[in-house]
């Protein structure tokens, strides 16, 4: 997906993004996520109890409206 190359070569912004919408992820779960979308949808299955699909969803928004952001920054 478009949104997460851009997301992995600028993680260090988009992490940032990232707590925005979790402000409750750790620093470890951040680090281990490493702009991964496969990595971020585990956390959020395991941290909220979401479905696969619950959190693959929420994943995927996530990364549209910060890679809206990151285009624009």
């Amino acid at each position: 997906m478009f949104h997460w190359d851009t997301i992995g070569t600028r993680w260090e912004e988009a992490k940032l993004r990232l707590r925005d919408a979790w402000s409750d992820l750790t620093d470890d779960e951040i680090a281990q996520m490493r702009g991964e979308r496969q990595e971020l949808i585990a956390i959020l299955e395991r941290k909220y109890g979401w479905s696969h699909d619950e959190a693959a969803r929420q994943a995927d928004d996530w990364a549209s409206r910060a890679h809206d952001g990151l285009s624009a920054g």
